[in-house]
């Protein structure tokens, strides 16, 4: 019998034999078998190389995502409060001039209107932008969340979105500046990560923020990696710090 003639009587073991010794196994098969003629079992096995690269690709992704989740939840990042002293003094000094203390912002919110909120809510923003020295968002959206989601900003399309329901709520009012404030710093990180600002960063901390801009990891993947990655370390770092001036006044 003829080498060509047993091959077109193998083929289906040649590609076995292939997949049993691996993705380049199955590319000499193929090629081999495209040099004597037959054209279909070749097909197979580009088929067969394809999804296994597929399969390949899919696995390193979700095995460095592993990673990168791992690296985060044994980290022991935390917040230095000299990177923003400055920023940090002037926020202060704001949220006691014009709010006081607690108990004169819920009298405050509750003399005013549904529509007045907002307007106040809205004015609060432009503040904390040009507080945190960012221009402020070209878009703010409001939703209605009675699970504790407080708001999130959008870096693609420049939109601040905001809880409803907490400005409905004057006990909850103050917890809107505090998003607001969250909030706008990832604005301030993000324009220091990709060089639109310079806030005195050192260059080490822009290149960890530019990456977890890019690998940024939401909270059902890992809460506690959610938490410890730098730009939720620096926003929460910043929030508890006004948290913990505000709630001694």
């Amino acid at each position: 019998m003829g080498l060509l003639s047993y091959l077109k009587e193998k083929t289906t073991g040649l590609i076995e034999w292939g997949l049993r010794k691996g993705k380049q196994a199955v590319a000499v098969v193929g090629n081999v078998t495209e040099y004597l003629g037959l054209n279909s079992t070749a097909e197979k096995c580009r088929k067969i190389e394809e999804n296994v690269e597929k399969h390949r690709r899919k696995w390193e992704e979700k095995h460095e995502r592993a990673v990168l989740i791992h690296s985060h939840e044994t980290s022991h990042r935390t917040y230095n409060p000299k990177i923003d002293e400055q920023t940090l003094n002037n926020s202060k000094e704001y949220m006691a001039k014009e709010f006081k203390n607690k108990e004169h912002l819920k009298e405050k919110i509750s003399n005013m209107s549904g529509e007045e909120r907002i307007d106040y809510t809205k004015k609060i923003v432009e503040d904390i932008s040009e507080l945190l020295k960012v221009p402020k968002p070209e878009n703010i959206e409001f939703f209605e969340n009675e699970y504790g989601l407080c708001g999130g900003y959008d870096t693609e399309n420049d939109t601040l979105v905001l809880n409803a329901l907490q400005i409905a709520n004057e006990n909850y009012f103050i917890e809107t500046i505090y998003t607001s404030f969250h909030e706008l710093y990832h604005k301030r990180q993000y324009m220091a990560a990709t060089l639109k600002e310079n806030y005195g960063y050192d260059k080490k901390y822009l290149i960890e923020l530019n990456y977890n801009f890019q690998n940024y990891v939401q909270p059902n993947e890992s809460f506690e990696a959610y938490r410890k990655q730098p730009v939720e370390v620096g926003a929460f770092g910043f929030e508890k710090e006004l948290k913990t001036y505000f709630n001694k006044k």
